[in-house]
């Protein structure tokens, strides 16, 4: 019985030698009756599976190609050599024998490392693993890894099989390339004539000379327009330059879309002997894509709209699949691609007009954009606006970004409808993240471009710029968000505050008869060290000595990614610590329905938000709506609805943001660290006058349903929008006009 054998290799069918090597050693072994599994460690690879997922059947061989071991995708940090290490010397472990093939030895740093890895792997191994050139030809490489003799096969065979055998096993697109119609066509020879199978060739080379990242951008910036009436999200973003180096990678990418393309440059004269046809396909073929044909190009591209064959595909059509990569569903679209009417919808698809400025009030909607499922402040904010343009007449069009829309039904039908007059995009996203939403979701549509941003600190970070140059409007929900980005932004910042409508609390057991039990509450992804629970844990303990059973606290909590950017000074260990030593400290570290949460904050005497910067501030609202008592840091968002006369707000001193604090680099930001004994004092002060502490919250509750409550944020919403000339009048306004 043969045993199987899997194949660490690129697989790349790029015509070099050691893909040849690799094809021919694969087919050998086929033809020899073994079953190759070919793996790979390159995601986007074209292989049959990824080696870290592969389950190696018992008394299976191996064969490593350490060429292809060493190409890390995705960098080259420690990490991750070290996840790869640890797979290949797993699959060693788990093989019966296993044979690394090398190149030939050279001086050089790459040559030398390969081999000093294949030593490692076969010392590792206590000497299961056997070395082997890539000079020695694959059928006896395969006769030393099965144990027989073979005999050498075709090398033209080999990579067609292979072709013909990763086409209907591998988990990648087959994707059209020059390699992959080459094998194909040379496999269907029989049933093609020499005209066509040339014409095809040589259209392919021409369009695979074509960078795969100038056709995306081509494609990308079909429909843009960077003139003076374009929405300025497209004038930002198709600017020259960016202010800042330093931007994240979606806007140092759009940085790169704005400046000229090379490859659209005509070449210089008398660079061979290609006509001026050939000479200025490129770039026409490229404007094309793009929708921004110039002079000239028409003419270039006529000869290609004749037929490729009797089929749906033009010469012309094929240049663009090519260009841009398109995949296909089966090698047999590489056979005859001109009989494949999928091949030609897939192009006719993939150019879709240009979007006309214009657009009529019928066609015009609200789009709401941002994150919908993720639990965090964002999800609950981009709902609350889906609820409050409801109630206000407004049905928004739902684009949530990670495709989450599961609580769409929650939302109560409008009353009224009420049109807006132009394409609107509301987006509940971090800045840094609406460069990207807005190029994919906008397409160049000339609308108004509304964020509902958020931030924590006093300084706004680099990565925020570009998002507030591609902005109409802002909308932020305290004053603190007011005074930050007012001075940053060319346009209107408008406090809009927050609609709260919270479910029905679930029942949640209260304290022992005569205990006062205190709360905090955080999500830990959040930014543990920003929402400083630590300082809560030690005012109560410095308030409550530990022999006074008379108080409790409850710290409740998110589980904590392990070594998460948030939690620098280590609190949530160090609360562990302390609660495992003091019994009155419980410490809730899961994820609980928002009902249990509200269950819990009801319980409780009152709620601690010890922050050093919120934007707005969730738990201290919604224990204010709940009529639970608050003592919170005086600063930051929490400041418009945790006054003296509703809340006890404790003071702070500002200090710099230590580095390495913040998610992203802020230079000049600072927040505040809360007064310790000013919050010992607090604790103490809500124990010893219960009553006083209940009618503040009282009256903070009625704050919340007059300035917070959803029906005035729709309120809230239509008046802007109708100020703005967005929103259509009603039809008790028209009468009026009318009248």
């Amino acid at each position: 019985m043969v045993p199987p054998v899997w194949v660490l290799g690129s697989f790349t069918l790029n015509g070099g030698r050691a893909a040849r090597h690799t094809a021919q050693l694969a087919a050998d072994l086929a033809a020899a009756g073994s079953v190759p599994q070919l793996l790979s460690f390159h995601p986007g690879t074209y292989a049959a599976d990824c080696i870290e997922r592969f389950d190696m059947a018992p008394g299976a061989r191996g064969v490593i190609y350490m060429r292809s071991a060493m190409r890390l995708p995705g960098g080259r940090s420690l990490r991750l050599w070290r996840a790869r290490w640890r797979a290949l010397r797993a699959a060693i472990t788990a093989s019966q024998r296993s044979f690394v093939i090398v190149s030939p030895l050279r001086p050089q740093p790459a040559s030398l490392l390969e081999h000093l890895l294949a030593w490692a792997l076969a010392h590792g191994a206590r000497n299961r693993v056997r070395r082997l050139r890539l000079s020695v030809a694959p059928h006896r490489c395969v006769s030393r890894v099965l144990g027989t003799p073979t005999t050498a096969g075709g090398e033209t065979d080999a990579e067609i099989w292979l072709l013909t055998h990763l086409s209907a096993v591998s988990r990648v697109s087959l994707r059209l390339t020059q390699a992959h119609l080459r094998h194909a066509l040379a496999e269907a020879a029989p049933g093609i004539d020499g005209h066509t199978r040339q014409t095809l060739l040589s259209m392919t080379h021409k369009a695979q000379r074509i960078p795969a990242q100038a056709a995306a951008q081509a494609l990308r910036r079909r429909g843009l327009e960077a003139g003076p009436h374009a929405p300025p999200a497209v004038r930002a973003a198709l600017a020259p330059g960016l202010r800042s180096p330093d931007l994240p990678r979606i806007a140092e990418h759009l940085r790169l879309i704005g400046q000229p393309w090379r490859i659209w440059r005509r070449p210089a004269p008398g660079r061979g002997n290609r006509s001026l046809a050939d000479r200025g396909l490129t770039p026409a073929l490229l404007r094309h894509i793009a929708g921004d044909p110039a002079e000239g190009d028409a003419k270039i591209l006529a000869p290609l709209r004749q037929p490729l064959g009797p089929g749906p595909m033009t010469q012309l059509d094929w240049l663009i699949a090519v260009a841009l990569r398109l995949p296909v569903e089966s090698i047999g679209t590489l056979k005859t691609p001109w009989r494949c009417p999928d091949l030609a919808r897939a192009v006719r698809e993939a150019l879709p007009p240009p979007v006309a400025a214009a657009t009529t009030p019928e066609d015009a909607a609200l789009q709401l954009v941002g994150l919908s499922g993720t639990g965090t402040g964002l999800a609950r904010n981009y709902w609350m606006s889906a609820q409050a343009l409801s109630r206000a007449g407004i049905q928004p069009q739902l684009r949530p970004v990670d495709g989450r829309a599961d609580m769409v039904s929650t939302l109560p039908p409008p009353r009224t409808r009420r049109q807006v007059t132009r394409p609107v995009t509301l987006l509940h996203l971090n800045a840094d993240q609406i460069p990207q939403a807005l190029l994919a979701l906008e397409q160049g549509r000339s609308g108004f471009h509304i964020g509902f941003l958020l931030w924590e600190l006093d300084r706004l970070p680099r990565a925020h710029r570009l998002a507030l140059d591609m902005l109409d409007e802002i909308w932020v929900p305290s004053l603190f968000l007011l005074r930050l980005y007012r001075p940053a932004f060319r346009g209107r910042v408008i406090l809009m505050r927050k609609g709260i409508a919270l479910p029905v609390a679930s029942a949640w057991p209260g304290p022992a008869p005569g205990v006062t039990r205190f709360l905090t509450c955080f999500d830990s992804g959040s930014s543990t060290v920003r929402k400083n629970p630590l300082a809560a844990v030690r005012a109560f303990q410095s308030a409550f000595p530990r022999a006074d059973p008379s108080a409790e606290l409850v710290v409740k909590t998110t589980p904590a990614p392990p070594g998460h950017w948030g939690d620098p000074e280590g609190q949530i260990a160090a609360i562990r610590a302390l609660a495992a030593r003091d019994p009155r400290i419980t410490v809730i570290e899961r994820r609980l329905p928002q009902a249990d949460i509200l269950g819990l904050i009801g319980s409780a005497d009152a709620l601690i938000s010890p922050h050093r910067a919120e934007g707005f501030g969730y738990f201290p609202a919604y224990a204010l709506v709940l009529g639970v008592p608050v003592i919170a840091t005086d600063y930051s968002g929490t400041q418009d609805f945790c006054t003296p006369l509703t809340a006890l707000p404790v003071p702070a001193r500002l200090r710099p943001v230590p580095a390495g604090h913040s998610i992203f680099k802020t230079p000049g930001a600072r927040w505040a660290d809360i007064d310790h004994d000013a919050l010992v004092a607090a604790l103490r002060k809500v124990v010893r006058d219960p009553a006083a502490a209940r009618a503040r919250a009282e009256r903070g509750r009625m704050l919340m349903e007059s300035d917070y409550s959803m029906a005035a944020h729709a309120r809230r919403y239509a008046v802007r929008l109708e100020a703005l000339g967005l929103l259509a009048p009603t039809e008790q306004d028209a009468r009026s006009v009318g009248a």
